[in-house]
């Protein structure tokens, strides 16, 4: 949600200017225990641990809270674990992760975390789900539905020790505590309570009233401590008039910035659908939206992003106006993707309300979260396509909590992608009909071979028809194996196998595809079969032989086109092959020298790295010999001779071997004469004797 954005902005993703497009995450920001604090990078790409910070090992339980910038199109998120044993349920330590968070790593997950420690932070090197743990804190399986009432206190919270005319700012009152309870609980006008509960056909509720469940607070006040917004929770709760048992939810309406030191919009802590644990929310302002958004987080939801170009990428992480987890402001509830997610079409009559298209054919569909008892039409049609995220094609009319919504949405049918269990949404087009342009009352998904045309619509329903291509062409896929070879001997032939796979919809014909090379100057290459013949689905793999005519070393680049007569049936894959064909040169410097004492004395052999080239295969190893005789080999740059002659000269030579197996054409050499224990004598004299290089 976004502070910047007028109570009154009606505008939907498709009247925005374009916003730069987001991956999965945007910047992360650093929350530390009571201060927020902007890091430029991501958070796996912050700087590591302080140097005196200690080695931990920990067991516990996370809390991920999700934090809804008053900065358009952002969003952040903060993890805590609370130890195991630790005796206070506020005893957390931040988690800051040195990789990317795992996506399991989720509010209510039970995790071992190995990292450094220091004042209240954990920079987590290792982390993994806990033996034994059931917590459905995963995108993927079956989690329960989100039903029954989720009572529900608020605390609007005033600071004790401010000057709030000298902040600019003025204290909570009664007033504040009404619309707070009234935001939160009203059954009639839009509230938490209504939405949810006309979004849920009347399965969720947050009960509650301003008598009984809305409280004006006061807490202790710390400027050292801005907007430390646990101990805030922690502290309205010590100040709370009633007991908090019961309560699944706690809602805290924090002072403005000025007071409090809170630059975000809202924040919430993320749950999973079903969980029975106690979730808390802040809020900078009293607003049914921004309490209904973080409620959302609490209950499992990410955002309700756009995607109008239908590639898996974000436009804008908020952009989605049609359902309260985009953009404030505007009254609205939920949309086709966020209700599957939570599960309240799992009811028994609700069942043939969503349903599952596997085949052509005209559909009628009736407003989403029109009464069951009014109209037999299912509200949801959910397609599941041979790649990427599921489809919900669903149709919206401003009624009931959706009032309010923008009319782009109510022309027809909207068309959103997201996974069944899971937590984002992405919008991508809202049909109408308008038969001037196909743009506009027609989709189409030429990778899945999908095509919805909108038929008509009128306030009770919408027609669709929806249809299959019975051939979908799609390019196909090729390897070589291995992707690079290494070879010594350029009269050898190198083998390569090209696998090439017809990735066309079952429906379609059996292909011919043409395998053919492209080769550098100085390589030639033959595929042992030129021609593939596959059906859809299917491999093969045919020989490739390539050989080097030249004799420079160097790294070749390959590639492997695969082709037919229709454009889409291209693939191309690619190879190396390295040459060394040249011998590394002789090592320089080679030094020979006596060390240790008397029965324990060694020849001490070190030498100057060998060169094998700039396009070489590099020195893999030394060889080193004794007046002919092989000694050893080492990949160092020294060896020692344990079983020198003590009576003749001792001739060493070290050749280079590269990684093809050439050795230099000439050695390096030195030569080693004994002449006596090298240990001290008595009166001070040493003996020994005199290597010499060569």
């Amino acid at each position: 949600m976004d502070a910047q954005e007028s109570c009154q902005d009606q505008s939907t993703p498709l009247e925005r200017p374009s916003l730069q497009r987001q991956r999965n995450r945007g910047e992360t920001w650093l929350v530390t225990l009571g201060l927020v604090v902007a890091l430029a990078q991501p958070m796996w790409a912050v700087a590591g641990p302080p140097e005196h910070a200690k080695a931990v090992f920990m067991d516990g339980e996370v809390t991920m809270i999700h934090i809804d910038e008053v900065i358009p199109e952002h969003s952040r998120f903060a993890y805590f674990l609370h130890p195991k044993g630790a005796k206070n349920v506020e005893d957390v330590v931040e988690m800051i992760f040195e990789g990317e968070p795992p996506a399991y790593v989720r509010t209510g997950k039970k995790l071992k975390i190995k990292g450094r420690a220091t004042k209240g932070k954990v920079w987590v090197s290792e982390v993994a789900a806990l033996d034994g743990d059931t917590s459905s804190g995963t995108t993927g399986g079956t989690v329960a539905a989100t039903t029954g009432d989720r009572k529900t206190i608020t605390f609007v919270i005033n600071m004790n020790g401010v000057d709030y005319v000298a902040e600019g700012a003025s204290p909570y009152t009664e007033t504040h505590v009404n619309n707070s309870g009234t935001a939160m609980h009203d059954p009639v006008q839009y509230s938490v309570n209504s939405a949810y509960e006309e979004a849920s056909f009347g399965q969720v509720t947050f009960s509650g009233s301003t008598a009984t469940d809305v409280f004006l607070v006061s807490i202790p006040y710390d400027s050292a401590e801005a907007c430390a917004y646990r101990t805030i929770a922690s502290q309205a709760d010590a100040a709370s008039p009633v007991s908090l048992s019961g309560y699944r939810h706690k809602m805290y309406v924090v002072p403005p910035k000025a007071v409090s030191g809170c630059g975000w919009l809202a924040l919430g802590e993320v749950g999973s659908y079903g969980s029975t644990s106690v979730r808390k929310s802040w809020s900078t302002r009293v607003d049914a939206m921004a309490f209904a958004h973080e409620i959302g987080h609490n209950l499992g939801y990410h955002h309700a992003a756009t995607d109008p170009d239908n590639d898996g990428i974000r436009n804008i992480e908020y952009g989605d106006t049609s359902d309260l987890m985009g953009y404030c402001c505007a009254k609205r509830k939920l949309n086709s993707v966020h209700v599957d997610q939570i599960g309240w079409f799992d009811r028994a009559d609700l069942q043939d309300k969503i349903l599952d298209v596997t085949g052509a054919g005209q559909f009628t569909l009736a407003p989403l979260g029109t009464d069951p008892a009014t109209s037999s039409d299912p509200q949801i049609l959910r397609i599941t396509p041979a790649s990427g995220w599921p489809y919900y094609l669903s149709y919206r009319q401003r009624t009931g909590k959706d009032s309010a919504m923008s009319s782009t949405y109510t022309t027809g049918v909207n068309i959103h992608r997201g996974l069944e269990v899971g937590n984002w949404s992405h919008f991508i087009k809202v049909l109408k009909s308008d038969f001037s342009d196909p743009n506009f009352y027609q989709f189409h998904d030429a990778a899945n071979g999908i095509t919805v045309t909108q038929v008509e619509n009128n306030p009770n329903y919408v027609t669709i028809d929806v249809s299959f291509d019975s051939c979908v062409v799609q390019a196909p896929q090729v390897s070589v194996s291995p992707s690079t070879q290494l070879v010594g001997d350029i009269s050898h032939v190198q083998p390569y196998t090209v696998t090439v796979t017809n990735r066309d919809a079952p429906g379609c014909d059996d292909v011919s595809l043409s395998v053919v090379g492209a080769f550098p100057s100085g390589v030639t290459g033959t595929f042992q079969s030129s021609v593939l013949t596959l059906a859809p689905g299917s491999s093969g793999s045919t020989m490739m032989n390539v050989q080097v005519i030249s004799t420079a070393d160097a790294t070749y680049p390959m590639t492997v086109n695969v082709s037919d007569t229709d454009p889409k049936h291209q693939g191309q894959a690619s190879a190396t092959l390295t040459v060394d064909a040249m011998a590394p040169t002789a090592p320089t410097g080679v030094s020979a020298s006596l060390s240790g004492r008397k029965r324990n004395q060694v020849v001490h052999l070190s030498w100057n790295a060998a060169s094998d080239g700039f396009q070489g295969s590099g020195v893999a190893s030394y060889r080193v010999y004794r007046n002919g005789a092989l000694l050893g080999s080492t990949t160092s740059l020294s060896y020692s001779d344990r079983n020198f002659s003590t009576t003749n000269a001792n001739e060493y030579q070290v050749y280079a071997v590269d990684n093809v197996g050439h050795v230099s054409m000439t050695p390096g050499s030195a030569t080693y004469m004994y002449s006596g224990d090298s240990s001290p004598k008595p009166g001070g004299g040493k003996g020994g004797g005199k290597g010499k290089k060569k």
